[in-house]
This record gives C-alpha cells, structure tokens and sequence, in this order.
C-alpha cells in the first residue's frame, strides 16, 4: 500500500488520476465524497500527499470529477537565451448532488484549485462528467455532464464562457458519460439497461449513431 486516506466522513464516490503530458512531471489523483469534499492528492519522491481539499464543493456529495488534458501555455520569454517559460493550464470539472456541474482551474499565484464557472442546467443529481480529449484540430473544450433528469448537456467555452451547446433527451435516468480517445464520440449509459453512442454532425448537432443492448 502506498497511500491510505481514512479521513472521510461519507463514501468515496469517484477518483480519477491526472493525464500525462510531456511537460508534466507531476502526477496528482483526485476524489471526490459524498459529504462534498474534493481532494487533489500529490505524488511527489515516492510519496503520496494531500496537497489540496475543497470542502463544500458540492453541497449533498461530489459524484463524478474528470480531468481535462492540460495545455502547455507560455507565460514568458527570455530575450537573451529566447527561452521560453512554458505552464501547464491545469482544469477540471465535478458534477454532484446539488445539479450543478463545476469547472475547477488551478491558480499558479495562489497554488490552489479555484471554482471558476458554475453550470446550472440541469434539474437533479449530475450523475457524472467527461472532459473530452481536444484534437489538435479543434480550438474549443466539450465537457459532457449527464444527469437523473433524463438529459445529457454537451457544453462548449467560446471565448471563455461556458455555454450549453446541446440537451440531449432520453427516456430514463442516465448514469455514465464517456469519450471516445479523439473527442468525437461520446458513449451514453442509461437505467433502461442500454448504451448510445454519439456523434457531432456536419450541422454542430450530437446526433445517436448507435445503440449498444
């Protein structure tokens, strides 16, 4: 056992490790719990540490977290050796008990993870959320939250605003989001004992290309 954690007043309702990427030599593992905290735990020499706990991040419990890929982003450049100081734009998005799905970023000036957008779509438990993996081709990110309402929300940032691009309607409850490895399909898991799967068409519109019995 390399880390134990038995300071949680409620069950432990999702963990997810964070993606590598070239320049990310830190690899952290978050959780989410039913009593609503959020924490980031650290590898760092070998050893596991909590390096981050949001409590009341999600008002009745946190049910799904999901990491988005981090961006490399150039901070600033050094005109003797034109060395670039390059930081990784770390994100996140929860989803809980309360309906709301949240984006978390991480503030280099503070070392902390900040909620910074609270989207309020759906009408009951966000079961969960999936940061879609950005192809180099797209410039936008898609996060997917699906809800006990009967609805999965595709939303999209433009122009740093989060906006609800698309509600998808079904006839039960839905459990579980996931992408596909580039970002273009999403698999839907419902309570009717089925999986859809879907695409984005030509016209921006997710539109059902399959369904998994």
């Amino acid at each position: 056992k390399e880390m134990v954690d038995t300071n949680y007043s409620s069950s432990v309702n999702t963990v997810e490790f964070s993606p590598s990427t070239p320049t990310n030599n830190t690899l952290e593992l978050i959780a989410g719990c039913g009593d609503g905290t959020i924490k980031v735990y650290t590898l760092h020499n070998k050893k596991w540490s909590i390096s981050h706990i949001k409590k009341d991040a999600h008002p009745g419990g946190v049910n799904a977290i999901s990491w988005a890929t981090p961006l490399s982003i150039v901070t600033s450049v050094n005109d003797d050796s034109k060395k670039q100081s390059v930081r990784e734009y770390k994100r996140f998005v929860s989803g809980g008990c309360d309906n709301i799905v949240r984006i978390w970023r991480f503030e280099y000036q503070t070392n902390e993870y900040h909620p910074v957008t609270a989207l309020s779509r759906h009408g009951d438990w966000v079961r969960d959320v999936a940061w879609a993996p950005i192809p180099s081709s797209t410039s936008h990110s898609v996060v997917a939250s699906c809800s006990e309402d009967k609805t999965v929300i595709i939303w999209k940032e433009s122009n740093k605003k989060w906006v609800p691009a698309q509600t998808i309607h079904f006839d039960g409850k839905v459990w579980s989001v996931s992408w596909s490895e580039l970002g273009n399909i999403l698999a839907v898991a419902l309570g009717a004992n089925s999986v859809q799967l879907y695409k984005e068409g030509n016209d921006g519109q997710w539109q059902n290309i399959s369904n998994v019995d």
